[in-house]
C-alpha cells in the first residue's frame, strides 16, 4: 500500500472514530438533558388548586377532609406516621404497613415541601386555602401539554424516530431522500400520539369522601 493511500486509511479512520465518538457524545447529552426535563415534568406543580387543595408533585393534601392523595392512594393525615426521602424520592411509613412506600417525586425541593408539611400537620398546624394564582382543577392539571412536557415528548420522539424510523425505512438517507422524511413522520407520529395520550387518558381523580 503506498504511503498517500495508507494516509488516507488512517484519516478516514480517524474520521470515522470522531464521528462514532460525536454520536455517542451527543446521545449522552442528549439524555443527559432528558433526564432533567424528565425530573422536572415528574416534579409538577406546587401551590393551591381551585379546589381548594395544596398540590406539590404527585401529593394533594386536601385539609377540609384530613387527607392526602399520594398520586395512586388516599390516606388520612393520622395513618402517615414518619417520613423520609433522599434526592427526588421520599417514603412515607402508613400505619398498619410494615414497608414504607417510596415516592419519586421528581426533586428534592419537593421531598422538602412534602416533609414540611407533614411536620405542619403533626404538629398541629392547618391552612385555608389561598385564592390568587390557583392552579387548575385535578382533570386539567393532568391533561395540560406544558412547554417542559413537550420538550420531553420532543426528545422522546426523536429517539424512538432515529432507533426504531431507520430500521423501518432501511437506512437513514439524505436530504430530499424519502427515507429520510419516512423517519421525520415517524418522528412526528410518536410525538402526535404522545400528546394525544396526554391530552386524552382516562383520569381518576381522588375520592376525597368516604361512600356512605
Amino acid at each position: 500500500m503506498s504511503r498517500e493511500a495508507s494516509n488516507a486509511v488512517g484519516a478516514g479512520a480517524v474520521m470515522s472514530a470522531g464521528i462514532a465518538t460525536g454520536v455517542v457524545g451527543g446521545a449522552s447529552a442528549a439524555g443527559g438533558i432528558m433526564n432533567i426535563v424528565r425530573k422536572v415534568v415528574i416534579a409538577g406543580d406546587q401551590g393551591w388548586d381551585r379546589d381548594g387543595i395544596f398540590i406539590c408533585s404527585k401529593f394533594a393534601f386536601n385539609f377540609r377532609t384530613q387527607r392526602v392523595f399520594d398520586g395512586k392512594e388516599m390516606h388520612a393525615f393520622e395513618d402517615i406516621t414518619s417520613y423520609s426521602w433522599d434526592e427526588h424520592i421520599i417514603k412515607i411509613s402508613i400505619r398498619g404497613r410494615i414497608e414504607p412506600k417510596a415516592i419519586n417525586v421528581g426533586m428534592p425541593e419537593r421531598c422538602q415541601m412534602i416533609a414540611k408539611i407533614l411536620e405542619d400537620i403533626w404538629a398541629g398546624v392547618s391552612y385555608e386555602p389561598e385564592k390568587k394564582r390557583l392552579l387548575p382543577t385535578f382533570r386539567k392539571r393532568v391533561h395540560r401539554v406544558k412547554i417542559r412536557t413537550a420538550f420531553r415528548y420532543a426528545i422522546r420522539s426523536f429517539f424512538l424516530g432515529i432507533f426504531f424510523g431507520i430500521p423501518i425505512t432501511g437506512e437513514m438517507g439524505l436530504h430530499g431522500d424519502p427515507r429520510f422524511f419516512g423517519v421525520l413522520w415517524f418522528m412526528a407520529g410518536v410525538f402526535a400520539l404522545s400528546v394525544a395520550w396526554r391530552k386524552f387518558k382516562p383520569v381518576k381523580e381522588p375520592v376525597w369522601q368516604p361512600a356512605i
